[in-house]
């Protein structure tokens, strides 16, 4: 990511940082449900 697209969401950091948190969780709920079939 460029320096001009993190200015960009810094001027909508609450709307941003909504969607990041959101997109970090459905991530990790991703990547822990791969885990976890990859375990069994």
């Amino acid at each position: 990511m460029g320096w001009h697209v993190k200015r960009i969401q810094k001027k909508r950091k609450g709307l941003s940082a909504l969607v990041l948190i959101e997109f970090k969780i459905k991530e990790k709920a991703q990547s822990a449900v791969h885990q976890y079939k990859e375990l069994r």
